[in-house]
């Protein structure tokens, strides 16, 4: 996986917290990157437009460091 930072989406203002759209993680991420980070999201508390940044930061962070399956914190 290509390294990316929380700077490759576009972040939205939301209700308590900034958060990225499905669509754009889906599009940035590409298809197979996506599932495994769809999977490790299962359970993980959410707004339904999107993931908080926090948890997509964490997760990039992880992966970057070669780490398969990132910590789940939720």
């Amino acid at each position: 996986m290509k390294k990316l930072t929380i700077e490759d989406f576009k972040v939205e203002e939301g209700r308590d917290c900034p958060y990225v759209t499905w669509d754009n993680i889906k599009e940035v991420l590409g298809v197979k990157e996506n599932k495994k980070f769809c999977a490790w999201m299962a359970g993980q508390t959410c707004y339904p437009e999107g993931v908080y940044t926090h948890d997509l930061e964490h997760y990039l962070e992880e992966r970057n460091r070669g780490i398969e399956k990132p910590a789940v914190f939720d």
